[in-house]
């Protein structure tokens, strides 16, 4: 935290946010430090930093032109992916809950501007297939396209099950009238199976999409979408030079489409990969160039993801001072959306580190605001985030009731087991080990402990690597390092040598460093001699 009455603090936070590319972080921050320092030579350098900042360019401008549908494919050239978006989902949509003609005559225009800038043509297609339908068929395309734009709403609230359910009947629909719309409501509802962690079925359906777009190479805007989401399930197998390789195509088309906003997600997803390839400087520079173009535009969706991806970058790097800053900016950025799904998620992830750091009294408020929110949420997006606030709440209980602590942890590893989510349940069962110990239950704490290795070795490619567990604490090598000194401590040294050789084995698949054999013996030594 910057002490308030810091002037130097101050002005330092705002000109590193700046540097970054963060504007509206910076200008907040300027603000502040004018606030505390109004008439210092740094002062009026604050003041000429503010002025130079870009105004900006998203979001907000197109958001005020809707009042004139007549005119919204004049915002072609200057907000293409917007344009794109709102007229596959939104205006088609409004055409077909109503039959609003206005509707459908800005997605015919804004079809046909999009085909004259990039040569991007799934939306005109999708509007000649309604003009020339009549009827019962124009009728049934109607349905379908209001059923998509519900859907995706219900996407985005994270309502999985009524999302994929009526993805899938809109693509019927659309398939039966041959619209290509077909193809992008198959998209999203192979996108809706993989937030329900139904991971290698969306791959699986997301392969064949993209084989089936290499006959429609002018749809590139749904061809960079595919791409972009076998990058995420890469990034949940660790292949980071698989997911590189996807997003290459990605970038390169969503630079094409002139889609800003998705061209600088993924950059930052290019980030992330590189850095866990080792390649810094590359990261950064890809980082920073995602930061400003999102900022420039005001999307803070793809904003908060962005310093989200830095706060784990600068984990994997041990600087946690600087990964606290990130994730405190991904909450500011995050509560702008007033989504409680991706708030539960950045709030744990920030009481997760203040547990790891000893910041308890800052551990317990994100951990509250994090159970508010998950509780704010229904379906099964509700049962994914009270599990996760669960587990935020055990460890901040860790510190101070471990009866409290194993209530919390124990709900959460029962509902990751229900919902099979497994990327979370090795630090679960670790924390809930700490806690058994803290009441002296040795062998529930040993169970535990052995369990959260036997689901590393089950799940390997997708639990292993520098994604292991929760991103700030590393589960695979503290079940491991727990599971020796445990078993050395109750004298059996046969199973501390079992538990250095199952880490062992499992190194090969992930970043982690073997246990040696003269370590194992140092624990016995010591544990011996300290009896």
């Amino acid at each position: 935290e910057i002490n308030a009455a810091h002037p130097a603090a101050l002005f330092n936070r705002a000109l590193i946010l700046e540097h970054l590319g963060l504007g509206a972080e910076a200008r907040k921050a300027w603000d502040r430090s004018l606030a505390v320092d109004s008439s210092s030579p740094w002062a009026n350098e604050a003041r000429e930093h503010l002025r130079r900042l870009p105004a900006s360019t998203g979001d907000a401008r197109f958001r005020a032109a809707q009042t004139n549908l007549a005119q919204v494919a004049t915002l072609v050239p200057a907000f293409p992916q917007m344009s794109r978006a709102w007229a596959e989902g939104i205006y088609l949509g409004r055409w077909g809950a109503s039959g609003d003609v206005a509707n459908l005559d800005a997605a015919r225009a804004i079809g046909d501007e999009l085909v004259r800038s990039s040569g991007e043509s799934l939306l005109r297609d999708s509007v000649r297939v309604i003009d020339g339908a009549t009827g019962v068929r124009r009728a049934q395309l109607a349905a379908a396209h209001a059923l998509y734009d519900r859907a995706r709403s219900a996407l985005w609230h994270q309502e999985l099950i009524p999302a994929e359910r009526d993805l899938r009947e809109a693509a019927t629909k659309f398939e039966a009238a041959s619209s290509p719309m077909s193809l992008i409501a198959r998209y999203y509802a192979a996108c809706a199976r993989f937030e329900a962690d139904e991971v290698e079925d969306s791959r699986k359906e997301l392969e064949q999409l993209l084989g089936e777009s290499d006959s429609h190479r002018q749809y590139m805007a749904l061809r960079a979408q595919i791409q972009w989401q076998l990058a995420t399930i890469a990034f949940s197998d660790a292949d980071w030079t698989g997911a590189l390789e996807r997003l290459q195509e990605a970038e390169q088309l969503f630079r094409r489409l002139g889609e800003r906003a998705n061209f600088a997600f993924i950059r930052g997803m290019q980030s992330t990969a590189m850095g866990c390839l080792g390649r810094p400087d590359e990261a950064w520079a890809a980082r920073i160039e995602a930061f400003r173009v999102l900022d420039a535009g005001n999307y803070f969706d793809p904003l908060f993801v962005a310093l989200g991806g830095a706060a784990r970058m600068e984990l994997l790097a041990g600087n946690l001072d600087t990964a606290q800053s990130f994730l405190r900016l991904e909450v500011h950025a995050v509560r702008d959306l007033k989504n409680n799904a991706y708030l539960t998620n950045a709030l744990v992830r920030e009481t997760l580190l203040h547990a790891q750091r000893g910041n308890g009294a800052a551990a317990a408020d994100a951990a509250r605001e994090a159970m508010i929110a998950a509780s704010a949420l229904s379906g099964p997006a509700h049962a994914i985030a009270v599990a996760d606030a669960n587990l935020a709440a055990g460890a901040v209980a860790l510190q101070s009731d471990a009866g409290a602590a194993r209530h919390s942890l124990t709900a959460a590893i029962d509902s990751y087991r229900a919902s099979k989510r497994m990327l979370f349940l090795p630090q679960a069962h670790l924390l809930r080990a700490r806690a058994e110990l803290r009441d002296g239950d040795r062998d529930a704490a040993l169970r535990d402990l052995s369990e959260g290795m036997d689901l590393l070795d089950r799940h390997r490619r997708g639990l292993t690597g520098p994604l292991v567990g929760t991103d700030i604490l590393d589960a695979g090598t503290a079940l491991a390092q727990e599971a020796i000194r445990l078993h050395v401590e109750m004298g059996d040294v046969a199973g501390a040598f079992r538990a250095a050789e199952r880490r062992n084995l499992r190194m090969a698949a992930s970043a982690e460093s073997p246990v040696a054999l003269d370590a194992v013996q140092r624990s016995v030594h010591e544990t011996r001699s300290g009896v």
